[in-house]
């Protein structure tokens, strides 16, 4: 049931003009309400704005700290895979093929995760778009080698993918410990 202004729609007993003026009945007691309540406090504005204020940073606070624990965890089990399959000469061409695109979901997720959360602020948007684009160009043209010799990881490529998870871990702590 929609009402249009100007025109007479009748459902059951209510017409559009008595819904019209008991809506404007109802909106002219709310604005009386908020002058009433404005006059006895006039910080409601600057309450109400600081009330929000501090739910947000509570809201970044808890989300950031949770965010950086998880993202440690699986960037530490990450290098920790890594360690492990050299040091018992568990490597395969399986894994040589997979934990690339590993390192780029971990590092490339939470940056999405973030840009979304920023309203794809260009500041943010810009820097992540430049990182992932750059990440998705070197999987196609690793892919296009496919040769398992091909995909060997260089030590720049694990310098790189290091430097990364940094960043994105002082990131999420960032939004944990900064007002």
């Amino acid at each position: 049931y929609k009402v249009i202004p100007g025109r007479t729609v009748t459902k059951g007993c209510l017409t559009n003009q008595v819904v019209m003026r008991a809506l404007s009945r109802v909106q002219s007691q709310a604005k009386y309400c908020y002058e009433k309540e404005l006059a006895r406090n006039p910080n409601l504005p600057s309450d109400a704005q600081d009330a929000h204020f501090g739910a947000s940073a509570q809201f970044r606070r808890f989300w950031g700290g949770l965010g950086f624990l998880v993202f440690s965890l699986a960037a530490a089990t990450d290098w920790l895979d890594g360690v492990l399959a050299r040091r018992f000469n568990a490597e395969s061409r399986f894994g040589r093929l997979l934990d690339p695109i590993a390192d780029k979901l971990i590092v490339g997720l939470p940056l999405v995760a973030v840009t979304i959360a920023s309203g794809y602020a260009l500041p943010v948007l810009v820097p992540v778009a430049i990182i992932l684009g750059r990440d998705v160009i070197v999987t196609l043209l690793r892919f296009a080698g496919l040769g398992a010799e091909r995909m060997a990881v260089q030590f720049l490529s694990k310098v790189k993918t290091f430097i990364l998870m940094i960043v994105v871990a002082c990131l999420f702590l960032s939004m944990a410990l900064l007002e």
